[in-house]
This record gives structure tokens, sequence and C-alpha cells, in this order.
């Protein structure tokens, strides 16, 4: 679901909507539900993005510097009466790819700079054929180089 706030616009995933697309809302009218999903968190999660044009921004620019965190509560199981109803489609706004990719926090550039490293150290840490020295009775034509420009 995203909502337009003049330039900007937020994102938030999975949310079934309360309204329909391209209806304008006010302050604290309902917009969507958050739905529990089986695929990327272990328990309901919101995925907040803040996106100007192309560009993506940190939402948390959004609220005062001082974000007061709720503890985290056991969640009590409520009884259900009836399965949910699937989401309609046709008053969903459609998702592309540039909604998921808000969802990519920092785990993602943790295991890229991983990789980097894990590559340099694999890189930098195994011997090179030029520091290796030649068998008896081979000469060096590259040391051979060196020692003689150092003269």
């Amino acid at each position: 679901m995203a909502v337009t706030h003049g330039a900007l616009r937020t994102t938030y995933l999975p949310v079934r909507p309360a309204v329909d697309r391209g209806r304008q809302v006010g302050a604290g009218t309902l917009i969507g539900t958050v739905e529990t999903t089986w695929q990327h968190c272990a328990v309901t999660c919101l995925h907040w993005g803040l996106i100007r044009g192309s560009l993506y921004l940190d939402p948390l620019r959004l609220v005062r510097p001082n974000v007061r965190l709720l503890p985290y509560w056991t969640p009590t199981p409520r009884p259900r009466s009836q399965p949910s109803a699937p989401p309609r489609s046709v008053a969903s706004p459609g998702m592309d790819l540039r909604a998921y990719a808000t969802t990519a926090g920092g785990g993602a550039l943790a295991g890229m700079v991983l990789a980097f490293l894990l590559s340099l150290g694999w890189r930098y840490g195994r011997s090179r054929p030029s520091m290796r020295r030649p068998p008896p009775g081979v000469i060096d034509l590259a040391r051979e180089r060196r020692q003689r420009r150092a003269r």
C-alpha cells in the first residue's frame, strides 16, 4: 500500500487496504490492516518506506527525534470464527519491485560487507606465484631485474 503526501510517498507492507485506490484520506483515517504473512518474518510486522520520486529515503525523518519503543508483549491467541477473506485485487494498489526494495534492511548490507571482506581475505590470503621461490637451478628474471635496478 502506498500513500502520497505531495512530493513524498510512504509505503506499507504487508497491508490489506481499507480504502479504495485514489481516495483522499485525512489524519487518523484507517487506511488498512497489517496482514500476517509467513514469507519473511516469524511474527506479524510492518515494513515502512519513504520515497521521493525514485529515491528511497529514511522514513524515520518523518517522526520526532525521540522515538519511544513499546515493550514486546506476547500475542494472545484470538479465536477465529471464519477464515479471513482474500485481499481485494481490484481496489488493491499494484505492487512493483520498488515496493519490495523498501523491505531490505541492514541484513542485506551486512551480507554484502561480509561477502566483500571474505573475498578480500581469500584473494590476499593465498600465496601468490610471484612470492614463491623458484625451483633450484631456475633463475628468477624478475628478481634479477629488481636487484640490478637497486644498484
